[in-house]
């Protein structure tokens, strides 16, 4: 499974660049003609007053007008691309080697930084630390499994969602190695993503000619979007090694006609399942895979035999999730419904977020920032424009050049990619959370670009661009290190997308229990509080509670409270940015 798979590689034919130069025109106008539509609002383009027809006119033929023009100018750009060298060529060995070296100092410097950025983690999730006592209270045994979904957030009267205790046995052991503190709630989160480096780096190794690993390494060890997940991403990073493994497998089926090897690559996607919903978007987008085209020896009854062993195994592993448990148990796909387009629909009653999550999930990569500032910086791209631009190449080669292995593995993904995120609707869309699991994908379509734009380069140049490559990607991983490790951090986007007030007041709770009891009255029904001041041991550096003097009490206050009779201010909790949140009121009883 660790040497380079080889697929048989077809062109497309006569004719069949210029239909999908088409199809790329139409997805561009139609990405403008919404961003058209919200940026104006229906209200204006379709007022029924007369009064100012004119300008209505003028509004209407400048809209269309640019849709036109966008349509025309990405046809006209993509067809001349699709005759390009840099379109037509395949993908050459890397000019400089197979870089092991490279390769091995990319991945050890990315799990470096992941291993570093637990020295000073954000503010705790609400749905991460209401899970510190359901994952203790587990018993380590199969007799855990009786039940295999707990709820999430834990502790609420309407939770939205679900954990797998597949990966509440994983917390559970990080809980009793690091303690109920920061560290061991966050370790899990870095651990995947380190290990997800090490799954990217063998995924692309299996893909891309000699040398291309090397170059995904690099690209995947300073991801931004990676980065800021393994220092908190919960589950949503947990379940990329499986999602990855399971790629190697299904890759290796298809190649080698193993059986074997695609029922277990419908396994290990199916226990990805248990940890994250995500891991059902990437068992459509292997399944599509596998029904893919690549060559002649390949007929349809072959390829659909194989999906079918790819959904057996898939289904014995998730079978449990609906065959095991009780009516007390969270349903398995309550979030989904949740986030759903055909709610926003039902309550907008309009088709607009339907076309309005289209049209994003098109752009998404480049164009649309994070919404969410606890998934990423929301000034920033996805990707950035080093990544971007060679990612975008990678993209558009597949679809010039549809049945090459890499062009197919691409399309599925980014087809199921495009389809869950329309289904799941506009709201908090495009989520890089929920996405995650993409970003092995999105460094080896970068190192694919790379390696298509050194292919493109005149031959004498090639060792030259091949370095200038490399130097881009390292310069590219430097800065998502420094945004992940030191912007993201301290960004106030970040601090409010978690609510980090709660954390504040939970530590300020648990500072002040050794010294007197402690009662909270502001945050009160806030889950990160209740979390954080129901474990003593979350901070580590506080002194025993058992030591408290006697007689004392504190009271954690909210901020402008003007205490009560024989209470004296103790302490201001505030944020970095001087923003107040409460107030901690102390008392010596007579």
């Amino acid at each position: 499974m660790l040497r380079r798979l080889t697929f048989p590689r077809l062109p497309l034919a006569r004719g069949g660049d210029a239909g999908v130069a088409r199809w790329v025109g139409w997805a561009a106008a139609f990405v403008v003609s919404i961003d058209l539509l919200r940026w104006w609002r229906p209200g204006v383009l379709f007022e029924p007053d007369r009064t100012w027809w004119r300008l209505w006119l003028l509004i209407w033929v400048g809209s269309i007008a640019a849709v036109a023009l966008v349509g025309f100018a990405s046809t006209r750009l993509f067809r001349v691309f699709s005759e390009s060298r840099l379109a037509k060529a395949p993908l050459q060995p890397f000019p400089l080697g197979r870089c092991g070296l490279l390769a091995a100092a990319a991945l050890v410097l990315g799990i470096a930084l992941r291993m570093a950025s637990l020295a000073d983690p954000p503010p705790q999730f609400p749905d991460e630390a209401s899970l510190i006592a359901p994952a203790l209270g587990l018993e380590g045994s199969i007799a855990d499994f009786r039940h295999p979904l707990r709820a999430a957030p834990y502790g609420v009267p309407k939770p939205f969602g679900f954990v797998g205790v597949l990966y509440l046995e994983a917390f559970k052991w990080s809980l009793s190695a690091w303690g109920p503190t920061p560290l061991g709630i966050r370790f899990l989160s870095a651990a995947a993503g380190s290990v997800s480096l090490a799954t990217g780096f063998l995924l692309a190794r299996a893909v891309l000619p000699a040398g291309g690993a090397s170059l995904a390494a690099l690209a995947l060890a300073g991801l931004r979007w990676h980065l800021i997940m393994s220092r908190w991403g919960w589950v949503a990073v947990a379940v990329i090694p499986f999602i990855d493994v399971a790629t190697l497998l299904v890759l290796r089926g298809r190649a080698r006609r193993s059986r074997l090897a695609t029922l277990a690559g419908g396994v290990v996607l199916g226990l990805g399942a248990h940890v994250y919903l995500t891991a059902w978007v990437a068992a459509a987008a292997l399944a599509l895979y596998s029904l893919w085209p690549l060559g002649e020896g390949e007929p349809p009854p072959v390829r659909a035999a194989s999906t079918l062993l790819l959904g057996a195994g898939f289904a014995v592993a998730v079978f449990p999730l609906f065959a095991l448990g009780g009516p007390g148990d969270p349903p398995y796909f309550a979030r989904a419904e949740s986030h759903s387009l055909l709610r926003e629909i039902r309550i907008h009653r309009s088709p607009l977020p339907f076309l309005a999550a289209t049209a994003d999930g098109l752009k998404a990569p480049w164009f649309v920032p994070e919404p969410k500032g606890w998934a990423d910086l929301p000034s920033r791209s996805r990707l950035g424009w080093i990544l971007g631009i060679a990612a975008a190449v990678a993209l558009a080669r597949s679809l010039v050049r549809p049945r090459d292995a890499l062009s197919a593995l691409l399309l599925s993904h980014a087809a199921a990619g495009l389809a869950a995120a329309v289904a799941q609707g506009e709201s908090g869309h495009p989520n890089g959370y929920r996405f995650v699991y993409l970003t092995s994908l999105s460094a080896i379509a970068a190192a694919g670009g790379a390696l298509a734009l050194i292919a493109a380069a005149p031959p004498r140049w090639r060792r030259v661009a091949a370095l200038a490559s490399v130097l881009l990607l390292a310069f590219a991983g430097a800065r998502g290190a420094v945004d992940a490790c030191v912007v993201w951090p301290a960004a106030p986007t970040s601090f409010d997308a978690f609510r980090g007030h709660e954390t504040l007041i939970g530590e300020a709770a648990l500072r002040w229990r050794c010294y007197g009891t402690v009662s909270v009255e502001t945050s009160g029904d806030a889950l990160v509080v209740r979390s954080i001041v129901a474990q003593p041991r979350f901070l580590s550096s506080a002194p025993d509670p058992a030591g408290a003097a006697a007689g004392r009490s504190f009271r954690v206050a909210a901020a402008g409270d003007s205490g009560r009779p024989g209470e004296r201010r103790v302490e201001h909790v505030q944020d970095r940015w001087g923003r107040e949140w409460a107030t901690v009121w102390g008392r010596r009883s007579r």
